[in-house]
């Protein structure tokens, strides 16, 4: 394993590790958990309903308005508040090392955010027989958004030393690329409409619910989520070169 491997490792632990230190990630499980628990006995645990998780795994979608940017929000503004980013960046770390670890840490957390709703499965599993190929995918599809969700947290908690602006900051950015890519779809001529509705993560991560495999879904994510730490990295740098100076 490379030095460099290490230090993203160490970076993603060190995360990981804090996060459970705060009742945040805590909360955060417990929202994800509550959430899809609620619609999923309202609505899927019912007779002549297909034995999936389908309306779950969409409010727990939902929820990630709210639990990816709790997760995210504290990863560069607690170092901002607290002024240990100096001590990070007199460290052999670079800033895409940083960020790379603290992605992984908030990856980690959002799949652990899935768990609860994955456990739901074993209720369909006593008294029906489930698809798990379409939970699978939907659980995948889940994580994927966010992934993508957290990152543009990550990238709004470089900007800021308050932690409740990072939260609302990453809060309205997820909002308006769900409600405007909607809003754009009606205003939008009638060629221009798909376009638009396949800006909405929304409606990418149904595709994944119904257990069809988007790999244009996947891709999607995943550009966000790259975008997001780049995003990042340019500003630790920015702020790396202020602090030289």
């Amino acid at each position: 394993m490379s030095a460099r491997i290490r230090r993203i490792l160490a970076v993603a632990m060190r995360e990981v590790r804090s996060a459970f230190v705060t009742p945040t990630a805590w909360i955060v499980l417990a929202i994800a958990g509550l959430v899809a628990s609620i619609a999923f006995f309202g609505v899927d645990f019912q007779d002549a309903r297909p034995a999936g998780l389908r309306t779950a795994l969409l409010a727990a979608g939902w929820a990630l308005l709210a639990t990816a940017p709790a997760l995210s929000m504290r990863v560069m503004s607690e170092e901002l508040r607290l002024k240990t980013w100096e001590t990070l960046f007199a460290s052999p770390l670079s800033p895409v090392e940083i960020v790379l670890g603290k992605g992984i840490a908030c990856a980690v957390l959002v799949g652990m955010s899935v768990v609860p709703v994955a456990l739901l499965a074993l209720p369909l599993e006593i008294y029906a027989s489930p698809d798990y190929g379409e939970i699978a995918c939907g659980l995948l599809g889940l994580v994927l958004a966010g992934c993508a969700a957290a990152s543009i947290g990550i990238a709004v908690s470089t900007t800021t030393a308050s932690q409740t602006v990072a939260f609302l900051g990453a809060f309205f950015l997820w909002l308006g690329l769900v409600a405007g890519s909607r809003l754009l779809v009606g205003v939008l001529p009638i060629d221009w409409a798909p376009v638009a509705a396949s800006a909405d993560p929304l409606r990418r991560l149904e595709g994944f619910t119904l257990g069809l495999f988007d790999s244009g879904g996947g891709a999607y994510f995943v550009a966000i989520s790259g975008v997001g730490l780049a995003a990042a990295t340019v500003s630790l740098e920015r702020i790396r070169d202020r602090g030289s100076h």
